[in-house]
């Protein structure tokens, strides 16, 4: 045995650099945004020369390493044979308990510079959680393997087993998914971080507004003022060249980061988990059990589409979804795959998930019930734009027209693409629902995982014969909308007798 169970554990001095770490990014994440919404940023830039500065970060990373340090005095943590137990806190002391059998996911990481000593971090999760429930740093691998060994093995067989093994490797199984790195850079392109990217860009704005705006005017003075002559451009070339070339750059960003995220990324299949493998300055070992899986969905970007690149999510339970990288922290997101490979992988993680060749799509009255009002919500939107603008109301009406013209169109475009992305199928149990509008999202979840269905309707869907059916799982709710009422009854029926004939499954 590795230690005695009883016994309270406390960190080792390795785990200060990490956990001061950890204090330090999450108190940037809660207060950075605050500060610069509300403009103190720019008064801090304004106010404070270099040396101030200086000595205020210093003053801040003074305070982080006392934090830190009593902060890491103060933690314990326990392995009992039927739960993992935690105290921990500095002005308020805090204990939590977690039972092994509750577990839904535990992740090992190891930063780079915990590597020479071969000690990792602890992430445990559960399905009611927010996110990470318990985050223990620093450990020896033996300890940390225990961990894990112990929240996929059940109470019963641990209270026989007073002495568990460590797993002698990391990671064991079929390897199912090992992208190249260009196929890892291509998820990031292709998988939407460049617009997080851009508003958060968009957030700084806002604060040194004052700053970049004079910077900028001095750009523009210095090219009217003879670079645009010596280099014998126009605004017409340069004004959407260098649009294109700061949206580039927000591309190879996004690129960039998924390849430090997911470097050398692995995926293998043992006989009851899914367990993952990537990371270039910290490693991450990441874990989902098939019994707990909730739905598997293909997720294809506009851009995706393109590079015919996608991405795969196994889906979990959570009661409060984190966001990490762009990411929902329940789901474990599997980068890289190329679209042709993408069924075959899915079909591989669970054989049930056989993708039907013919799937019904929903009501054409779908496009009857949003076109029109979407086209009005717009219509009204640019008349008051031009009123705003100081145009007349006749002058409006004139001067709308193209716009009003090209609205109507791509309206109606918009629409018909996205009612003919609406599709869905039932096949031995199984049901898919595929959806989108400029990409593509495609999801198969087994019936009997539904928690609660709901069938719901409008005025204008009651009058038609149509409604909506809901379907909630652990992680959250699908919907089909604008089916015939006499089919989704049907439907309903059908998923009620998988759920009470195999039984409910809610984590």
């Amino acid at each position: 045995m590795i230690e005695n169970e009883t016994a309270w554990r406390r960190l080792s001095w390795f785990a200060l650099l990490p956990v001061g770490l950890r204090i330090g990014v999450r108190m940037i994440r809660e207060s950075l945004p605050a500060l610069l919404g509300a403009g103190a940023g720019a008064v801090l830039l304004a106010g404070f020369g270099l040396r101030e500065l200086g000595l205020l970060a210093l003053a801040a990373l003074l305070l982080l390493v006392l934090y830190a340090m009593a902060w890491h005095r103060r933690f314990r943590y326990r392995l009992d044979s039927d739960a993992i137990r935690v105290r921990s806190g500095l002005f308020q002391r805090r204990e939590l308990r977690v039972p092994w059998d509750r577990v839904r996911n535990v992740e090992l990481r190891q930063a780079f510079y915990l590597r020479p000593m071969d000690r990792l971090g602890v992430v445990v999760e559960t399905a009611g959680g927010q996110g990470e429930e318990v985050s223990i740093e620093a450990l020896p691998r033996a300890v940390a393997e225990d961990i894990r060994r112990r929240a996929s093995t059940s109470p019963t067989v641990l209270a026989q087993d007073e002495e568990p093994a460590a797993e002698p490797g990391p990671v064991r199984g079929q390897c199912l998914h090992a992208p190249g790195p260009g196929r890892v850079f291509l998820h990031g392109v292709a998988s939407g971080q460049v617009w997080l990217l851009l508003a958060a860009l968009g957030g700084l704005y806002g604060p040194m507004s004052g700053r970049i705006n004079e910077r900028v005017g001095d750009w523009l003075n210095r090219f009217d003022g003879g670079l645009a002559g010596e280099l014998g451009l126009s605004w017409g070339v340069m004004l959407p060249a260098g649009l294109a070339l700061i949206l580039a750059l927000l591309f190879l960003a996004a690129g960039v980061a998924s390849t430090v995220r997911y470097h050398a990324y692995q995926l293998f299949l043992a006989p009851d988990r899914l367990r993952a493998r990537h990371g270039l300055f910290e490693t991450r070992e990441r874990s989902l059990r098939l019994e707990k899986l909730q739905a598997l969905s293909r997720v294809e970007s506009a851009v995706g589409r393109l590079l015919g690149q996608c991405y795969l999510k196994g889906h979990q339970a959570s009661a409060g979804d984190t966001v990490e990288g762009g990411e929902s922290s329940s789901a474990m997101v599997i980068p890289g795959v190329a679209r042709p490979a993408s069924r075959d992988l899915m079909l591989a993680i669970d054989p049930c998930c056989r993708w039907p060749s013919h799937m019904q799509g929903v009501d054409p009255r779908f496009k009857a019930f949003w076109r029109p009002r979407i086209q009005l919500l717009l219509l009204v939107g640019l008349f008051f734009l031009m009123l705003r603008l100081g145009s007349e109301p006749w002058g409006v009406i004139v001067a709308a027209s193209v716009p009003v013209v090209i609205i109507v169109l791509l309206t109606g475009l918009a629409v018909q693409l996205r009612h003919h992305r609406w599709r869905w199928a039932e096949d031995q149990g199984y049901l898919f629902i595929s959806s989108g509008f400029l990409g593509r999202h495609d999801e198969a979840f087994a019936m009997h995982r539904v928690q609660h269905l709901r069938v719901k309707s409008n005025p204008f869907q009651r009058r038609a014969g149509l409604v909506e059916l809901e379907l909630w799982l652990a992680d959250g709710p699908r919907r089909i909308p604008f089916i015939p009422r006499e089919e989704a009854v049907s439907l309903a029926n059908r998923v009620l007798y998988e759920v009470e004939s195999r039984g409910p499954q809610f984590l």
